[in-house]
This record gives C-alpha cells, structure tokens and sequence, in this order.
C-alpha cells in the first residue's frame, strides 16, 4: 500500500474501521474534449446541480457530486450520486435518465464534450466517517486497484485492521478531512478505491507521504502484503467542482 500511494507524488489510534455494507455510488468516468469542458462545466452549474440538490433534499439519494481532472489517466470529468442501498442506487438512477433525457440541451453538451465514458457502481466498505461525504473539501486523491480476486477479502482487513487507524490519526492531526474504502460492484477492470479529502492537493500530497512513512514504520508486513495482493492501480488528483 505504502509503494503503491507513493506514487502519487513520484491519525492517538482510533479504533480499527467498522464493516459497512454500504452506501453504494454511481459513479460515471468521462473522457472530454478539453475545448468542450467548460461549456459542459456551465450548463451542470446552471442544470444538472440544481436538479440533483432537489434529489438530496427530498432524499431519493444522499449526496452527489461533480469532479474533475487534476492528475491522473484518461479520465477528465466525473459524476456520482449516492444511495444507502443497492436497490434506491438503481431506482433513483433508473429515474434519473429519464429525467436528464428532458435536459436535452444538457444532455447534448454533455454528449459533445466527453464522447467516451466508462460505469462504475461501488459499494463504500470503510470509511472515517460512516457514509459518503456530501459537501466535501476541494480536493481528493483517488487511488483505483486491480487486486486479485481471490484475497480481496484479506485486501479489505488490512484496509480496515492496519491502515485505517493511520488514515484515522492524520485526520485528527488536520492532514486530511475525511476517507473512504470502496468495493467494485459492477464496471470496469479496477475493484477496489481508496479515496482521500484534503483543502489542497498539495496537503493531500503531504499526507499521503505522512502515510507511507507510517506504514513503512508500523504495519510494514500488512503494506507489503497489501501490495502483493493489490499490484496494479492508478492515481488520480481530482478537483470537486459541485457536491451535496
């Protein structure tokens, strides 16, 4: 895990992250024509956010939330929203095409500017906090994994056993604001994320270090074990540009 972070740039202990079965994301990753996203940035402003604050607000999903690229792949725009449960993830999601389809000059932005995309539904195992953020902090760094299927059980106790307790001090030390362990439902090849909420990209950066300094010191047998069961990932930096 700490070889694996590190590459991004190149929390007292609390008790260890409890399972969760849930809450559960959409999320949808983008390819854009950089030309087109900010014509694709204004109409989710003035559009799309507002309808789906209207969703929060009468509870058909938890929170919502629009980033885009700062460092990373291919992927330059992304939209989730989130559910407690499977079954309200797909009804509301299954409502919201067909709302979004009346947005037909949204829709056609959105079309035009990112003619590529990949689904992802992911299941939040762990976390700081409980639940999905909402209104989160400027920044995140994702982290996605392809970890081999047949540990990622054990991948899932070293997030929760080892990890989580470091995750949980730089928290309390201010280094980080929130963080989240996901697990892959439906999508593409990556099955786990690890996702970290900081002010800055670059405290983010710095916390991350922090992180990697502490694994090496304290759980240095649980990260090497992690990284063997977890060999490949991809780093992202992502800008919140909207969230509820």
């Amino acid at each position: 895990m700490y070889r694996t972070l590190t590459s991004l740039v190149l929390l007292a202990l609390s008790t260890p992250a409890v399972a969760q079965d849930g809450p559960y994301l959409y999320v949808t990753y983008f390819e854009c024509d950089p030309a087109e996203v900010a014509a694709l940035d204004a109409v989710r402003t003035s559009t799309v956010n507002p309808a789906l604050d209207a969703h929060v607000a009468t509870g058909s999903i938890m929170a919502w939330g629009w980033i885009s690229h700062h460092t990373g792949g291919l992927w330059s725009r992304a939209n989730y929203y989130v559910a407690p449960t499977l079954e309200r993830l797909m009804t509301f999601h299954d409502s919201w095409q067909v709302q979004i389809a009346g947005l037909s000059d949204a829709r056609a932005v959105n079309q035009r500017a990112c003619p590529r995309h990949v689904d992802y539904i992911w299941r939040q195992i762990a976390s700081s906090t409980g639940r999905e953020a909402g209104n989160r902090p400027a920044t995140g760094a994702s982290t996605y994994f392809q970890c081999g299927p047949a540990r990622l059980g054990r991948a899932d106790e070293i997030v929760r056993d080892a990890f989580a307790p470091i995750l949980d001090e730089l928290i309390e030390e201010g280094a980080l604001s929130a963080w989240r362990w996901h697990g892959h439902v439906m999508g593409g090849a990556f099955n786990r994320l690890l996702v970290l909420d900081g002010d800055t990209h670059m405290a983010n950066l710095r916390a991350i270090e922090r992180f990697n300094d502490r694994i090496a010191e304290r759980q240095e047998r649980a990260g090497t074990e992690f990284s063997e069961i977890c060999a490949m990932h991809q780093d992202y930096m992502w800008n919140l540009q909207g969230s509820r």
